[in-house]
């Protein structure tokens, strides 16, 4: 099993940077600045496709590279993105830069780890997790979006690397309809773990268990680990550790939105306390 942070968020932007090269055709854009990765999707303002990865990865946040961020998304007439800086102490500096230009604390990420060497036991539910291709692309990108409450626009941006190598994908059905979904992304021995998600309709029948544990099953004929990130004390963190999983960071995301009102700028610390999210996995 990895033993470091720095090699577990290393996979998380290569998965990303794999979908953003698949996803440039629905219009999303990226970019790679020092430390950061940047996407930018205007059509789909949610931050799984709008956001900044990597910054305080390897050593302390910087203002130089916040604000060269920033100012990539401002040259593209994006307003809205989510910066997420890495699990060490932000300095005040940066601290009182990231409020004077209207980044709130929105949720924090925690960043979790475990080892492919023992298999989780089959989790029990009635709903069926089955392993799909690209003619079921349609369908996994309509599961996304649905199950966490994004628009129509992210269905393309979820399933466009469906059938893509190093990807699976699964789908959860109940008889013919699917209700649930997943996504898996392996490279060099690891296997990052998203876009979970069951419909409403069909929650609290151990749907996300099922789903993490197929996906745990099939990565481990090539993967030593797995990695996934969720939202702090959410739902999703809860399911991750009842499967194994281990924490080996904490980030927080901060919301940038400069047209938000100071009222809501002083909510910040408020804003930050643990809550379920609907875009983590």
């Amino acid at each position: 099993m990895i033993d470091t942070l720095a090699t577990s968020e290393d996979h998380e932007i290569a998965t990303w940077r794999d979908l953003a090269a698949a996803a440039s055709a629905h219009g999303l854009a990226a970019d790679e600045r020092g430390r950061a990765f940047l996407m930018a999707a205007p059509c789909c303002p949610i931050p799984p496709f709008n956001q900044v990865l990597g910054i305080g990865r390897h050593g302390p946040a910087t203002i130089d590279e916040i604000s060269e961020a920033a100012a990539w998304f401002a040259d593209r007439g994006v307003y809205r993105y989510w910066l997420q800086l890495g699990t060490g102490p932000v300095s005040s500096r940066v601290e009182r830069w990231l409020a004077a230009h209207h980044f709130v604390v929105e949720y924090r990420s925690v960043l979790l780890a475990r080892s492919l060497r023992t298999q989780l036991a089959g989790a029990a539910s009635d709903l069926d997790v089955r392993r799909v291709g690209v003619d079921a692309a349609r369908g996994v990108g309509r599961v996304a979006a649905e199950s966490c409450g994004w628009p129509p626009a992210a269905q393309d941006l979820s399933a466009c690397v469906v059938g893509r190598p190093g990807w699976r994908h699964y789908l959860m059905y109940e008889g013919p309809v699917p209700v649930g979904g997943g996504a898996a992304y392996e490279a060099d021995g690891t296997v990052w773990l998203g876009f979970g998600g069951v419909l409403a309709t069909h929650r609290r029948r151990g749907g996300q268990a099922a789903l993490l544990a197929r996906r745990i099953e099939d990565a481990g004929c090539d993967c030593h680990t797995a990695i996934v990130d969720a939202a702090e004390a959410s739902s999703s963190h809860r399911n991750c550790l009842r499967a194994g999983f281990v924490a080996v960071g904490v980030r927080p995301i901060y919301e940038a939105a400069p047209r938000r009102g100071v009222v809501n700028r002083l909510l910040g610390l408020w804003r930050a306390r643990p809550r379920r999210t609907r875009w983590a996995e």
